[in-house]
């Protein structure tokens, strides 16, 4: 039972009916990223990609170390954006940035891209559908020399490994950088980089450089 009084001074009772929520259930997530405050929106009964998962959080931390990564006035795309966090704070920052994902979740992606960011600031993100593989999709990015790439919670569908890797394997050059940020989930994940490690020189960051 939680006390509230509402704008006519009266003291309303209010009963939650669920007495815990997940923070991926709810309407919305507030996330703090370079001393500010992100609010991304979600709508978690529509689809996985729709849900502004943790991991998002921790690529976005990584962001701030600069050491690490310095993204202002690089190019960029991200696959598999969601709702948008990681890209929205890269976009804050100055980067270049083409936020992806799949047609059905590209209304949401770019409603929190305009809400968490200033006009200026919504300059340096594109929203575009991307669905992994797709060569007529990839055809459009081939002009594009990419830094970084940044991935977050991208490989737990083994199903669609073989798409991501041969996405990847379309959008890098010599010189670009993939950050990948991903939960472990039964080992799924480890047959992904066995698939990419013939192609990619794979590291994992030590925990220090993580928040």
């Amino acid at each position: 039972v939680a006390d509230h009084q509402n704008s006519m001074g009266e003291l309303v009772v209010w009963n939650a009916r669920v007495h815990y929520c997940y923070p991926w259930q709810l309407e919305f997530r507030d996330f703090i990223v370079f001393d500010r405050v992100y609010r991304i929106n979600q709508t978690p009964k529509k689809s996985i990609g729709s849900v502004a998962w943790d991991t998002c959080w921790i690529l976005s931390k990584l962001l701030e170390n600069k050491e690490v990564v310095d993204i202002k006035d690089k190019r960029v795309i991200e696959l598999g954006a969601g709702t948008g966090l990681v890209s929205i704070v890269a976009g804050s920052q100055g980067a270049k940035i083409i936020a992806t994902d799949l047609p059905s979740e590209i209304e949401l992606l770019q409603k929190n891209v305009t809400e968490n960011l200033d006009e200026k600031q919504q300059e340096n993100v594109s929203v575009q559908a991307l669905e992994w593989g797709n060569t007529e999709q990839l055809d459009k990015l081939d002009d594009t020399v990419f830094d970084y790439i940044l991935c977050s919670d991208v490989v737990y569908i083994p199903e669609t490994f073989k798409d991501l890797h041969k996405t990847l394997m379309r959008l890098c050059r010599d010189t670009t950088v993939i950050y990948m940020a991903y939960k472990k989930r039964y080992h799924k994940e480890e047959k992904f980089f066995h698939i990419i490690n013939p192609d990619f020189d794979v590291e994992r960051l030590p925990q220090t450089m993580l928040p």
